[in-house]
């Protein structure tokens, strides 16, 4: 996990939230910001959530036929479109 991106809760079975926390920003709207980024992207579609008030991005994932390269566009492209503004995360 990485500290400029946040999991709440901590991710169980196929679902994970991250919170975008660039410095000098508010993760609330940095992460509604970067919600629409990626939308408007096309290649995956996290949604949005709000857990213990804090504002996050939503991802989902497959239990059938999902591989290790499903899983890790959401890096690849959430990384692509934050200019690599967070860290790697952790395998």
């Amino acid at each position: 996990m990485s500290p400029k991106n946040p999991m709440h809760p901590i991710p169980i079975l196929s679902v994970f939230t991250s919170q975008h926390t660039p410095s000098r920003s508010d993760p609330s709207t940095a992460s509604a910001n970067l919600l629409q980024k990626i939308n408007n992207d096309a290649r995956i579609y996290p949604t949005r959530t709000l857990h213990e008030g804090v504002y996050s991005v939503r991802f989902v994932t497959s239990v059938f036929d999902c591989t290790r390269d499903d899983v890790m566009v959401t890096y690849d492209v959430k990384t692509e479109l934050t200019n690599g503004a967070h860290s790697a995360p952790n395998p």
